[in-house]
């Protein structure tokens, strides 16, 4: 295992974070997140906002449950396994859902902010669909749900402050 020294091992900055998800290296707390595909652009807007590791941290963490949940559907039929169902119901569902569906009025008021290139068809889409946290601000992680294809990976196309801010 060689190890490339433009990627840090615990990556300090948003920019080693970056490198660190997309290298896919497997190092401690960071998996390797074969289930997920980012758009070259995704971790742009999280750079001009001050490094925190909590924030980092918890970006990680809605990562690794996105990576896990993609890779709990068949790739045939498009179904989630038992485990699968048991990540959506705990984490898509109730009232604190770390993950969910932006509100029709906002879908129609910020629609232009919410659609973003798909980087597995290369298609302009609407993705509403976020992972949510709170480091400083409030910050969103935007991903394709249901994937394009069972067989794909589950888009990631925008990580950092809450777009669709009132």
């Amino acid at each position: 295992f060689e190890t490339n020294p433009k990627i840090p091992k615990t990556p300090e900055t948003f920019q080693g974070f970056q490198l660190f998800i997309q290298s896919n290296q497997t190092v401690g707390i960071l998996r390797t997140r074969t289930n997920l595909v980012f758009t070259n652009n995704a971790f742009t807007p999280i750079m001009n906002s001050p490094f925190s590791f909590a924030l980092r941290d918890r970006i990680i963490r809605l990562l690794d449950i996105l990576n896990q949940l993609s890779g709990e559907m068949d790739i045939q039929t498009g179904a989630l396994s038992p485990n699968g169902e048991a990540l959506r119901k705990t984490f898509f569902e109730g009232k604190n859902a770390l993950f969910t569906d932006s509100s029709d009025t906002e879908k129609a008021a910020f629609k232009t902010a919410l659609s973003f290139r798909c980087p597995i068809s290369e298609d302009l889409q609407l993705f509403p669909w976020h992972g949510k946290t709170r480091a400083n601000g409030q910050y969103r992680v935007h991903f394709g749900w249901p994937k394009p294809a069972p067989s794909d990976g589950l888009p990631v196309v925008y990580i950092g402050p809450k777009i669709t801010k009132q």
